[in-house]
């Protein structure tokens, strides 16, 4: 799982599972994030403690604060 900023260079990378992880000043505030793991789902957790799953293998724009990050054994979170 990456994490990255306006120029898509990464800010962060996470790769433990089964619990939550916060981010810490360099991830915080990404506005990319990219789920490069092939079987595992990942669930965001934003500052307005709203949650959204990242499946496998799928990049996505971030429009709010990732505060923390928790990779599943699951595809679908």
């Amino acid at each position: 799982m990456l994490l990255g900023d306006a120029t898509n260079h990464p800010t962060a990378m996470y790769q433990d599972t089964n619990y939550w992880q916060t981010l810490g000043p360099n991830s915080r505030g990404a506005l990319r994030v990219v789920n490069t793991r092939n079987d595992d789902g990942a669930l965001l957790k934003f500052s307005d403690n709203s949650t959204q799953c990242i499946t496998p293998n799928y990049a996505t724009l971030l429009y709010k604060t990732v505060t923390q990050i928790k990779i599943m054994n699951n595809p679908n979170c």
